[in-house]
């Protein structure tokens, strides 16, 4: 590990020093058979219910779980029927560089289908949900699941995704506010080091999926917020989502920053942040609703 990821880890880690975390902890399996974890919101009780499965982020090298705790629960208030929230989590870089937090991901989503009858999951309403990374990861688990012929997903919650690894944060637009391009080389180089034809395969990238890779998967909410150097890959991927006859509802904030919806990630500092956070939150629980009612 370089000192910049224990450093990063180190500052990060103070999100949730002292919170007492709502979701229950079960044993997940990961891709190679050792034990990973997700935890577990929603009612007691195995009774079939719609399910979101949630991917933290934190750029494949920072967080867990816990992170999104705030988030899952809030969904579970939000959302008007009763649901079950599951937030997975997956070996972090550079110790488990990709391929391995995809292969932990959709290892914890397929044992997750295969357990559904404990677990109390409707595997005919199923969403899927993550940020930043996890939300590269959420995608990609519904490319995988495609190709696979693996699980089934009624739709997928995109905020604020890094869907390409390949281009250079030097290259990428840097608004006032955004991640620094040192931190943003550190998150890519720990995940893909230099290899360039590795960080451009659709399950690391999904921006360079094909048409045909990306027709047929379930509609997408894609969240974008202006302060964020990751907001133009999200257009662009929502873009090519929708010339592959994908269903997409594209979300744009301005004035606020990368993951603003996750206050463990980025706390509002103003009025105005608060209320972009409590809008998107708003309509990230309807569209799961509205799509997993259907």
């Amino acid at each position: 590990m370089t000192r910049a990821v224990q450093d990063l880890r180190t500052y990060y880690e103070r999100a949730i020093v002292g919170r007492t975390i709502v979701g229950k902890r079960i044993a997940v399996p990961r891709a190679d058979g050792s034990e990973g974890y997700a935890l577990a919101y929603g009612p007691e009780g195995n009774e079939p219910l719609p399910t979101v499965i949630n991917i933290h982020g934190g750029g494949y090298i920072l967080y867990r779980p816990e992170y999104d705790d705030e988030f899952c629960e809030g969904m579970i208030d939000r959302i008007g029927t009763a649901i079950r929230v599951f937030s997975i989590g997956y070996r972090l870089a550079p110790e488990h560089r990709y391929p391995i937090p995809v292969d932990d991901a959709y290892a914890a989503v397929c044992w997750l289908f295969d357990h559904a009858d404990e677990l109390g999951i409707d595997v005919e309403r199923v969403a899927i949900s993550g940020h930043s990374a996890g939300a590269a990861l959420a995608t990609v688990m519904c490319l995988k699941s495609k190709a696979e012929q693996g699980p089934k997903f009624k739709c997928q919650v995109l905020d604020c995704g890094a869907y390409d690894i390949a281009t250079s944060a030097l290259d990428k637009p840097q608004p006032e506010g955004a991640i620094s391009v040192e931190e943003s080389a550190v998150y890519d180089e720990s995940y893909v080091g230099d290899d360039k034809a590795l960080a451009r395969e659709p399950y690391c990238s999904p921006l360079y999926a094909t048409a045909e890779q990306l027709r047929g998967l379930p509609p997408a909410m894609v969240i974008t917020a202006e302060l964020d150097s990751l907001a133009h890959e999200g257009v662009l991927y929502a873009r090519n989502l929708a010339f592959a006859d994908v269903e997409v509802e594209m979300d744009f904030y301005k004035n606020v920053g990368h993951a603003f919806s996750i206050t463990s990630y980025e706390p509002p500092e103003t009025p105005d942040q608060g209320r972009k956070q409590a809008l998107v939150l708003e309509k990230m629980a309807a569209f799961l609703e509205r799509k997993l009612a259907d």
